[in-house]
């Protein structure tokens, strides 16, 4: 009776023990492509996904692991296949679609579990120079309320060559934005391509005049 039973104690540890020395257990990582438009590498609520690349990762052996892609911009390293870091590399890029910036968008070390999103520019976020147009501040000596109508803020394209026709030459007249009654002297511009939208700083600019909202404005 006892000689049967003993072999029955040393089989119940030694199946315990296989069990917990078989390996680690790794989880899939996830990586999601998007469009950066604030430039700040955050995955923000308003900004959205981007297809069309190919994302690819390398074991310690140097071997290939393709991503499998949804279709919507985001791609899956299934555990299965995860033994070691994952070195991830993102390939693709054109004309239309771009790297960005303030983080890696090419190559970089990924581990299991790992959810990582790739800030990227698509092609309306870059200049065209058949289209954009060069935003510049006006000035005239003497008050506001006197040269009110005359340009504080104008625009012209690009490529625009030569004089003015309105000056006597031959080039593209500028577009009037603003006049000075409406904004005075700034100087300071930005723009928000997102919104389509101009901004412009005040500055206190000796014998020029301040529009409406005196110093410190921001008119946009």
């Amino acid at each position: 009776m006892n000689l049967t039973a003993a072999p029955r104690l040393v089989l119940f540890p030694l199946v315990l023990f296989i069990f917990f020395i078989s390996g680690p257990l790794y989880s899939q990582i996830t990586i999601s492509t998007y469009n950066d438009l604030n430039l700040n590498a955050n995955f923000d609520p308003d900004e959205s996904l981007v297809t069309g690349l190919l994302v690819t990762g390398f074991d310690d052996k140097g071997n290939a692991l393709p991503f499998l892609d949804d279709g919507a911009g985001t791609f899956f390293l299934p555990s299965e296949v995860i033994t070691s870091r994952i070195r991830v590399e993102v390939t693709g890029y054109n004309k239309s679609i771009k790297q960005g910036k303030n983080k890696a968008t090419s190559v970089f070390m990924a581990s299991d579990g790992d959810q990582i999103d790739v800030p990227i520019f698509v092609g309306n976020a870059f200049i065209d120079v058949e289209t954009v147009q060069i935003l510049i501040p006006c000035y005239e000596k003497g008050a506001a309320k006197v040269n009110g109508d005359s340009p504080a803020l104008v625009r012209f394209p690009f490529l625009a060559e030569g004089v003015a026709t309105q000056f006597g030459g031959e080039g593209p007249d500028p577009f009037e934005d603003a006049s000075i009654s409406e904004i005075g002297s700034t100087w300071g511009l930005a723009f928000q391509g997102a919104h389509n939208r101009a901004f412009a700083s005040t500055i206190l600019k000796r014998h020029v005049g301040l529009g409406p909202q005196g110093l410190d404005a921001i008119y946009w």
